[in-house]
This record gives C-alpha cells, structure tokens and sequence, in this order.
C-alpha cells in the first residue's frame, strides 16, 4: 500500500520559518523526529525495566507531546514577526 504522507509537519515548519530557512528547518525537524524514533523506544525499555511496570512510560508518552506543544506555541508570536520580514 506505500506511505501517506504527512503535510502537516512541513506546513507548520515552512509557517514558522523563514523563506530562505524553510530547507534547513525542514532538516532539522526530520532529524529530530528521527532520533525520536531511535531513542523512544529505547527509554520506554528502560523505564519499563527499572520500574518494573508500565507505569512510567505511559507517563511519558502523555507529557512528551505535551512539551512539544508547549515548545510550539512558544513560538507562536515569532511566526508573525517572521512573515513580515
């Protein structure tokens, strides 16, 4: 069936960068999501295995994405401030 594509994560990052910034910001994002991919699962073993429990790991499943949005409307007002320039 092949991959659907997410618009989403380019959208927002080409809204909050720069036109001359949208590439290298795009990169670093894919960058980040895939460390994400490398390390979550990775920390979800150890949490599970100090914990002896699920416990843990369901805690960060639930503030991770809480963080990120948190980090993302921190940079609410500078999208603005970007598209004037």
């Amino acid at each position: 069936m092949g991959e659907l594509a997410n618009p989403a994560l380019p959208l927002l990052t080409s809204l909050f960068a720069s036109k001359e910034a949208v590439a290298t910001a795009g990169g670093v994002t894919g960058c980040i999501f895939q460390l994400g991919a490398v390390i979550g699962p990775w920390v979800a073993g150890l949490s599970i295995d100090w914990t002896l429990g699920y416990g843990l790991t369901w805690l960060l499943l639930a503030v991770a994405p809480l963080v990120g949005c948190l980090c993302l409307s921190s940079l609410y007002g500078r999208r603005t401030e970007t598209a004037a320039q």
